[in-house]
């Protein structure tokens, strides 16, 4: 009697201890992207959405700035033509070419969602980095026009 009570009492810790561990990961998965260096080592390629049936006039754009802020951070700066950051409809099923979020890609690795015209990519070691940020739609579709990525490219060197 004695032992199965101590088999039972350690069964039901391993599967409090295991749902506990499992719920952890799991709300650590779906917050990551919050984090500076959420997805490091993941390219993070979604599939493209060609940009059809839309005056050339009305072809969201997007081009940026990098520059060192006076404590030595790098601020990213964001602008964009014929789009609107809308972090509210994230997931959407309804897939709209002028609205959205953005990509931020740092030597081929996504690093983070963009919601919004700044975003600080924080104090950087010495070197070169390659800075890509893609225009997404809702459901994280990379928004593309004549066959190419709708992005903001810059290679930042780092004394």
């Amino acid at each position: 009697m004695r032992v199965a009570k101590r088999f039972m009492y350690r069964l039901l810790s391993f599967i409090v201890i295991a749902g506990f561990v499992s719920i952890m990961l799991y709300f650590h998965q779906q917050s990551s992207h919050f984090s500076n260096d959420a997805h490091a080592g993941h390219t993070g390629q979604h599939d493209g959405l060609e940009i059809s049936n839309i005056s050339e006039g009305s072809v969201p754009e997007i081009n940026g700035l990098i520059k060192q802020d006076q404590t030595g951070s790098w601020m990213l700066k964001i602008n964009t033509k014929n789009f609107s950051f809308k972090p509210e409809k994230l997931g959407s099923k309804e897939q709209r070419v002028n609205e959205g979020h953005a990509h931020l890609y740092m030597n081929g690795d996504k690093k983070n969602r963009i919601y919004g015209q700044y975003y600080d990519l924080g104090t950087l070691k010495p070197g070169v980095y390659k800075v890509k940020v893609t225009l997404n739609t809702n459901n994280h579709k990379v928004l593309m026009y004549n066959g190419k990525e709708i992005a903001y490219q810059y290679t930042l060197n780092v004394n």
